[in-house]
């Protein structure tokens, strides 16, 4: 039997799951992290947000994204003392690696020193810079939002600079696509390349109604552009530092249990502030009454 329409009212509720599906992930990805003091962080927890999330980015770029982010850590993490396949790093980055194990460590030296001057991050990590930028709204300009849509001219048009993309490999071309790569007869290619890999955002629109709105060529994008329609859902707990999807205009923490910990914590600050000045004089003032009471 063919399935019928579906109400409007189950349609409507279905679009809301996905908005907050995607909504919760990007604040897992605005939470991903680097450091390898943290469990679940670094190399370990990049490969468990993209098997919960395998198609958030292009298709295209996907393996790409993840690789350089690794070769980014491995190499921003490696010692003074050569590790076993120290051969493999010299046949990949002959500028960046010696030929001989003896000039290891000057090397090494001085890729530390590289690192420290300019902080470089991967494509991956970038992303999520910016999109923790947005998040906190400290994008006044909106660069860093245009730059996340595929808007790079009018993000670096409106000033945006001063960072460092590490790219170990050439960003992978997208496969043709009719609907993504048309150009007018008559444009040129001027040969120069983007910085940002993601594509731009296209409008899309309504026959019917006439409405323009906007298509975007990966769930990363389209999540983002959800967002800003309801931009009072990207909050950071003041608790945890956790960034979180709201479910209330007044939710101000990510959890009861940060919730529980702040007033715990004020409680605390109330009592070495005032309270613990009071709570004698309370007890004078319950002892008196008391007396007085038998008396």
């Amino acid at each position: 039997m063919a399935e019928g329409p579906i109400p409007v009212k189950a349609s409507n509720r279905k679009a809301r799951e996905k908005r907050l599906i995607w909504f919760e992930a990007l604040a897992a990805f605005a939470n991903m992290g680097e450091s390898p003091q943290r469990i679940g962080e670094g190399p370990q927890g990049w490969e468990g947000f993209r098997r919960g999330n395998p198609k958030f980015f292009p298709g295209y770029l996907t393996d790409w994204f993840y690789r350089t982010a690794n070769d980014w850590w491995r190499m921003s993490h490696l010692s003074e003392t050569p590790p076993n396949d120290w051969r493999e790093f010299h046949s990949k980055h002959p500028e960046s690696f010696p030929e001989r194990i003896e000039d290891w460590a000057v090397s090494i030296r001085a890729l530390r020193e590289f690192f420290d001057n300019h902080d470089p991050v991967p494509p991956l990590l970038f992303y999520r810079n910016l999109l923790r930028r947005v998040w906190a709204n400290e994008d006044i300009n909106g660069n860093c939002l245009r730059f996340l849509l595929g808007f790079e001219a009018e993000a670096l048009a409106g000033g945006m600079g001063g960072f460092f993309l590490w790219k170990t490999e050439p960003t992978p071309k997208p496969p043709p696509s009719p609907g993504w790569n048309l150009k007018w007869l008559g444009d040129d290619d001027d040969g120069e390349s983007r910085i940002s890999d993601l594509p731009q955002g296209r409008p899309v629109i309504d026959g019917s109604t006439g409405t323009i709105s906007w298509s975007f060529a990966c769930r990363f994008q389209s999540a983002i552009y959800e967002l800003m329609q309801e931009r009072w859902r990207a909050m950071i707990c003041p608790q945890c530092h956790k960034y979180f999807i709201a479910d209330k205009t007044a939710q101000k923490f990510c959890s009861t249990k940060c919730t529980g910990e702040n007033k715990r914590q004020k409680q605390i600050a109330y009592y070495h502030r005032k309270g613990k000045f009071i709570r004698p004089q309370r007890k004078t003032t319950r002892a008196k009454t008391q007396r007085r009471k038998r008396q």
